[in-house]
């Protein structure tokens, strides 16, 4: 009886081995509001989507690489960079376009430059909004 819960014990062990080296697991969803959320696929496409189904499929509302987010009850603003090369980090200061996403009708404006984001803030009327969060501090 010992041998035979020896093996399963060693089974599920190897089971599990196996699996925390798996692709994927690092990957994650954060939602934001209504049915947005931030989905990191691999360590170079980080998303901003509106879900579907629950959250088993989306819609991709800003492309990779969403670097910072912040959010209200009416906007969803975004800084978007180019990916990192694979194995690498992203520069300190990385360049950066911005989006702005009006949640009562999902529409996107943008890329815009630093400059005419604040210019499409006011014309928009996004105000309220909080300090800037990395997409990485979202991970659950």
């Amino acid at each position: 009886m010992k041998n035979a819960e020896w093996r399963m014990i060693s089974s599920f062990l190897l089971v599990c081995l196996l699996l925390s080296g798996c692709a994927g697991l690092g990957d994650w969803s954060a939602p934001l509001i209504e049915d947005y959320a931030i989905w990191r696929l691999n360590g170079s496409h980080v998303v901003l989507v509106r879900e579907r189904n629950g959250g088993s499929s989306a819609e991709t509302m800003v492309d990779a690489y969403v670097y910072r987010v912040t959010w209200n009850e009416e906007f969803i603003c975004v800084q978007r960079t180019e990916p990192p090369e694979p194995g690498k980090d992203l520069p300190v200061m990385p360049e950066v376009e911005y989006f702005i996403l009006r949640v009562s009708d999902g529409e996107v404006f943008g890329p815009y430059t630093a400059a005419e984001y604040q210019t499409q803030c006011r014309n928009l009327g996004v105000s309220d909004l909080p300090e800037w969060r990395y997409t990485q501090d979202l991970r659950p």
